[in-house]
């Protein structure tokens, strides 16, 4: 992306993040294109401002918001493996990542449980 692409897409984003935090309209918002939303930099912005602020959104608003943001992220992605970084997925789950040794820690071994009833 060239530096006015990349200059413009900061802009549509910072707007966007600026529109939600004064809680304009839903149908009213300045949604950023897929290109700008598919970059990380501009992702983390995104959750910065309306996910981890210390001004909150309200609940449904947010999750409204949060809903088309990812639908049109993923409208955004041409490229799967360019785009999408696996590393740092723990914001998806609001809790610290899992590490591989505390998978490897868990008991494989199922015990069913029956219960009759007479």
């Amino acid at each position: 992306m060239s530096s006015v692409e990349d200059a413009g897409s900061r802009v549509a984003v910072d707007l966007f993040c600026r529109q939600c935090l004064q809680l304009e309209p839903y149908k009213d918002l300045d949604w950023p294109s897929g290109a700008a939303l598919r970059e990380e930099e501009a992702q983390k912005t995104l959750y910065d401002a309306l996910c981890g602020g210390a001004r909150p959104l309200p609940v449904r608003y947010r999750l409204r918001v949060l809903k088309e943001l990812t639908r049109r992220i993923e409208e955004g992605i041409e490229d799967w493996d360019l785009h999408v970084s696996l590393l740092d997925l723990s914001w998806l789950h609001g809790s610290e990542a899992v590490s591989k040794s505390s998978l490897n820690d868990v008991d494989d071994r199922v015990y069913p449980t029956i219960s009759w009833r007479p």
